[in-house]
């Protein structure tokens, strides 16, 4: 099942990557980004590819909600939950599994060299706003590690019934230790059930959600 969301994930953000490319490139298709994501400039190259599955957990909830107010309790969660109705919070996110591929591996191989696929590690922390459970927005920053390269992705989401766009800018470190440019990340969120057993109390929706996201880097 994993598989199978991964795989529609990855066409999914392959048609995203067009529909932003023709934005830069005098098309008209366009995706907007989250306030403040520098955009890529005309003739922007493709700089990396990362796709990868794991687990977001619900780290805390905030009754006062962000976008909505909280449909049936005015007190926190225990254990800490995703509402029906409203509410936010904040979160953790673990890769189980990460393959990429970057044209700045360990070789430090010069630009427009083949890009090299290796496996690669992905934690993240941030924010949640609730509108009903499955649509709403997340922000946060993502660490990505892997192919000689280490990366801090400040990013947002935006979701509609658990499929969400995500756009963002990465700094990373290439494999001579040197600090590269912010590039722009934009790609595909799928959130699934989480894989442990969860009974959720009356008014939440989850504790958690399996993560499937397929994401292109371009350079700025």
């Amino acid at each position: 099942m994993l598989g199978r969301r991964f795989i529609t994930t990855c066409g999914v953000t392959l048609g995203v990557a067009a529909l932003l490319l023709g934005s830069t490139t005098g098309g008209r298709a366009q995706v907007i980004p989250p306030s403040g994501v520098a955009i890529p400039p005309e003739g922007a190259l493709l700089s990396d590819a990362v796709g990868f599955v794991g687990e977001a957990q619900i780290a805390s909830d905030n009754p006062n909600g962000f976008v909505a107010p909280c449909l049936e309790n005015d007190e926190p969660d225990t254990p800490a939950s995703v509402d029906l109705v409203g509410c936010g919070g904040t979160f953790n996110f673990s890769s189980l599994a990460c393959a990429g591929a970057s044209d700045n591996g360990p070789e430090n191989l010069p630009p427009g060299s083949p890009e090299l696929p290796s496996t690669c590690n992905v934690t993240a922390s941030g924010n949640f706003a609730n509108l009903v459970c499955g649509t709403g927005e997340a922000s946060g920053t993502a660490a990505v590690t892997g192919g000689g390269e280490s990366q801090s992705i400040a990013f947002g989401i935006v979701f509609v019934a658990t499929v969400g766009i995500v756009t963002g800018n990465a700094n990373d470190t290439s494999g001579d230790g040197t600090a590269d440019p912010a590039d722009y990340v934009v790609g595909v969120v799928d959130l699934g059930p989480p894989t442990a057993a969860n009974v959720p109390s009356v008014g939440d929706c989850t504790n958690g959600f399996t993560v499937a996201v397929a994401a292109l880097e371009l350079d700025l």
